[in-house]
């Protein structure tokens, strides 16, 4: 089944979803806004839907429930973006619910926002239980920026970043429709004489692309999907090192090895 919103939906958490193969922790990373909330929502929908649909709209009780922030089974905390910080007698309590059985749904879902407001006594409380999480409990963690986090907790979440929409069709970007109609060399041949402001605009364009392209095939071709997710991480790493002022020679000819590999 295919997400039926390519905005309000991600490849990698739809195929976790479709296969049961699930994380026991999420860490959604990227600015906050609509797209990002909508995302975190629809997941928590999805891992308990009666009907099992996936990123869809759905009117049974369970999405109903957890659309209306009253599901038994899905807990929200760090949503007070005012609190300076997620103290330790909140992680305690989220440690004893996630150690209880389900209610109604198939899991407990506890989706903390602002994850990077954690006091180090509530981090390290936290790690414990993402360490050795009950059977049936997932964690969602949100953060704007994961450098923030204990990297021990990195390390245990299979991370989910979140971009912001771009104001135009990637395509509309001469480079980026040049990796669409003739691959990868012309994309780097054209990047090439990019400045640096061009580079970083072409280099988010084609996130969105990628993007865009894994969700439309991984239905039917998976392990390709799954090729253009990681080509994602790539372009987002080369984004970001150039914004660091990395040397932009380096950093494409580091990409373009990199992209040969996953999508040649």
């Amino acid at each position: 089944m295919k997400p039926n919103s390519i905005k309000s939906s991600n490849p990698l958490l739809a195929a976790h979803l479709k296969t049961g193969r699930l994380a026991h922790t999420y860490l959604f990373t990227g600015p906050e806004g609509a797209e990002k909330q909508e995302l975190v929502n629809g997941f928590a929908r999805s891992l308990n839907c009666e009907k099992e649909t996936i990123f869809e709209s759905c009117d049974c009780r369970s999405c109903r429930k957890t659309d209306n922030r009253n599901h038994p089974d899905v807990h929200w905390l760090g949503e007070d973006e005012k609190a300076r910080s997620i103290k330790i007698e909140e992680i305690r309590d989220l440690i004893h619910q996630s150690s209880l059985k389900p209610y109604e749904g198939k899991r407990k879902v506890f989706i903390l926002k602002g994850a990077e407001r954690l006091t180090l006594e509530a981090a390290n409380a936290l790690l414990k239980t993402l360490e050795e999480p009950p059977l049936h409990s997932i964690f969602v963690l949100s953060v704007e920026n994961k450098a923030h986090l204990l990297q021990t907790i990195q390390s245990r979440a299979c991370e989910v970043r979140s971009l912001t929409p771009p104001e135009k069709n990637p395509l509309d970007r001469p480079a980026v429709q040049a990796f669409h109609e003739k691959g990868i060399d012309l994309f780097f041949a054209q990047m090439q004489t990019a400045s640096r402001p061009e580079l970083v605009e072409d280099l988010e364009a084609l996130m969105f692309y990628l993007r865009d392209q894994s969700a439309q095939t991984w239905d039917e071709d998976p392990h390709r999907s799954e090729g253009y997710l990681k080509a994602l991480e790539r372009v987002y790493e080369t984004q970001e090192a150039v914004d660091a002022n990395v040397n932009q020679k380096l950093a494409l000819t580091y990409l373009e090895i990199q992209l040969g590999k996953l999508l040649r």
